[in-house]
């Protein structure tokens, strides 16, 4: 594929992967993927808005050296996002092409730019987009706004008041192989264009989904520069350039990220599952006397013995309630299979706003139960209490304990914290 002018001083150098069925090993893209890049021409400076996979560099290299007439030199290399698929080639453009190349991000942008790039910008100039605000090309004036978690914590917006255009990268594009560059190219009443709709809704599902604030500061940026000078493109770093029906891509983000606000409100009613695994029903006579203290307290609570009930099942109702307990002893210096697999399937996405607990009767060290605790850390979850731990069979006293530690955590659960 050559390089492509977009309007005037505004080229397109990116890559296409049409073989591509799997992006980052887990998320299928049945029309390939396109790694944007374009070149901004300005009378003061030259700008390079993004790289590409280190694996199409080469790609890049040759469009690159097609746009740039002799003596002309890329002066600055943006980068809204620096995840390897768009900032892996930047540290060979500057060993190879541009060593004089200053490179603007965000803060954050620019520790993974140094980190993928090594040795290769020992020499390099950073300039960080938020403390520049504005860069004057000569021409053309590039706007520098901040947009973390979209979706990862480097990320940025460039607005290009005199094109109206906004350089988004990963926000509002899809893994979309389409030659013609556009989405006003695609016929509406297509196949193509259904498949290109489908395709931004599941990448939006996939990759910004989980960060609906984020999405919706991302929209009132977009709104903020629409009301200031007008916004007729979105340059995104995969698929289709967005030209028609800007309007309405936008406004998708903005209700499906409500909706998930919405919806993440209602997710969590007010009560306890409590998830246990017991070898000689000492840690399940622990997970009855808790859900006791539970219920005293006024909340709810579902008891599910992992060993019986299929995972599948549990999983289902798994995120019904706000509070979680694991109950597992230890066996060969870590926690029942069973619970450390239930485990796994929590991330901090999804289950960050959840109180969770964890609970066992052990008979040397208990690390099993400490084990699941760690894990609960992991994915970010309240954890108000230490684990209650009981060893081999629960006292009457500790049978009292354990009531109390339910008491204690529905209250927990019933402050969100």
């Amino acid at each position: 594929m050559e390089p492509v002018k977009l309007a005037d001083n505004l080229f397109y150098v990116g890559a296409f992967h049409e073989g591509l069925r799997i992006f980052d090993t887990m998320m299928p893209t049945p029309h390939g993927t396109s790694y944007n890049s374009y070149i901004l021409k300005g009378q003061k400076a030259n700008v390079l808005i993004e790289t590409v996979n280190e694996l199409l560099y080469e790609d890049l290299l040759a469009k690159i050296d097609k746009v740039m007439k002799p003596g002309e030199k890329i002066d600055y290399i943006i980068h809204n996002h620096t995840e390897p698929d768009h900032g892996g080639s930047s540290y060979l453009l500057v060993k190879d092409r541009y060593p004089d190349a200053k490179i603007i991000a965000t803060s954050v942008g620019i520790k993974i730019l140094k980190d993928i790039g090594k040795e290769n910008f020992a020499k390099t100039e950073f300039l960080v987009s938020t403390d520049l605000k504005k860069l004057d090309i000569g021409g053309y004036t590039l706007e520098f706004y901040a947009a973390p978690m979209l979706h990862w914590p480097d990320s940025m917006f460039t607005y290009c008041p005199e094109k109206k255009a906004m350089f988004t990268c990963d926000a509002f594009g899809t893994h979309f192989c389409y030659e013609k560059l556009w989405s006003s190219s695609i016929p509406e009443t297509s196949q193509v264009w259904t498949d290109y709709v489908n395709s931004y809704k599941f990448y939006y599902e996939c990759v910004m989904s989980p960060f609906e604030k984020a999405v919706l500061h991302g929209v009132d940026v977009v709104r903020q520069c629409q009301k200031a000078n007008g916004v007729t493109h979105l340059f995104t770093g995969h698929g289709p350039i967005i030209d028609k029906h800007l309007d309405e891509f936008v406004n998708n983000y903005e209700a499906w990220a409500k909706n998930a606000v919405e919806e993440r409100k209602k997710r969590f009613q007010d009560g306890v599952t409590i998830v246990h695994v017991s070898a000689y029903e000492y840690t399940e006579n622990m997970a009855k006397e808790i859900a006791k203290g539970i219920e005293a307290a006024g909340l709810p609570v579902k008891i599910i013995d992992a060993v019986t009930t299929k995972q599948a099942d549990i999983l289902a109702v798994m995120n019904t309630y706000r509070g979680i307990l694991f109950g597992t002893p230890t066996i060969g210096l870590d926690a029942l299979p069973q619970i450390w697999e239930l485990s796994i399937k929590l991330t901090p996405t999804m289950n960050k706003d959840m109180v969770g607990g964890v609970f066992g009767s052990f008979g040397w060290e208990g690390e099993g139960i400490h084990n699941i605790f760690e894990r609960l850390k992991m994915v970010k979850m309240h954890l108000p209490m230490e684990p209650m731990t009981v060893k081999f069979r629960p006292s009457k006293e500790e049978m009292e304990k354990c009531f109390e530690f339910g008491k204690k955590f529905a209250q927990h659960v019933k402050e969100g914290k």
